[in-house]
């Protein structure tokens, strides 16, 4: 005897764009989850960015409302109705009694930590940070201060940690000590310049 399928089918790729699209509107659409039950959409995200699971639906499950990620193939179009569902496994909708209640899903999808990579570097006189997240670059060369830096290694409380950003810190103050003095020396230079250029200098000379 071949399985059963489900009463409703997975969202197609239009009916998520259509979700995304109602929501773009303003509208909260709803959909109807596959293991039983129906939700509101919350948002529609990114696969690429946010994993298979990037539609986050609002729920209740025994007794608390929770929103949770789905991926389409867990989720079925509401707009289909009783109708579709029942056209789809070519049978008559069974009759459910006006006050009926839902049974709450006894196996709610467990939500997955994403795997996220936060890399923190230096480049010249910047500190700079690259994150991904499962594999893809969320950003890159983010320019980060040195006050936040100096906190990170603060609160991890890493001797090695703390002398590796102190001697950058060091060098960086340095390299910044040097330039002020030899921008102190143009000015210098630059403001004796124009003290030769003073009204009545050249008289003087001449007199002389």
């Amino acid at each position: 005897m071949p399985p059963a399928r489900p009463a409703h089918p997975a969202l197609t790729d239009a009916e998520v764009a259509d979700l995304r699209a109602q929501l773009d509107r303003g509208s909260t659409p709803r959909v109807r989850l596959r293991g039983g039950g129906t939700g509101a959409v919350v948002s529609v995200g990114d696969p690429e960015a946010d994993g298979p699971e990037y539609i986050r639906v609002k729920v209740t499950l025994n007794g608390t409302r929770d929103t949770l990620p789905y991926a389409p193939e867990d989720l079925a179009s509401a707009a289909r109705g009783a109708k579709a569902a029942a056209a789809a496994l070519g049978s008559t909708p069974p009759s459910v009694p006006t006050k009926a209640k839902r049974q709450p899903s006894r196996n709610p999808q467990l939500r997955t930590a994403p795997n996220v990579v936060i890399t923190l570097r230096t480049a010249g006189a910047e500190w700079l940070v690259d994150a991904a997240r499962d594999g893809t670059t969320i950003t890159e060369g983010a320019g980060v201060s040195a006050e936040v830096v100096q906190a990170v290694a603060d609160h991890l409380h890493d001797a090695r940690l703390s002398g590796a950003v102190a001697d950058v810190a060091s060098v960086r103050r340095s390299e910044a000590a040097g330039r002020v003095e030899r921008l102190r020396a143009e000015l210098t230079a630059a403001e004796a310049l124009l003290a030769t250029y003073a009204p009545g200098n050249s008289a003087r000379g001449r007199r002389g």
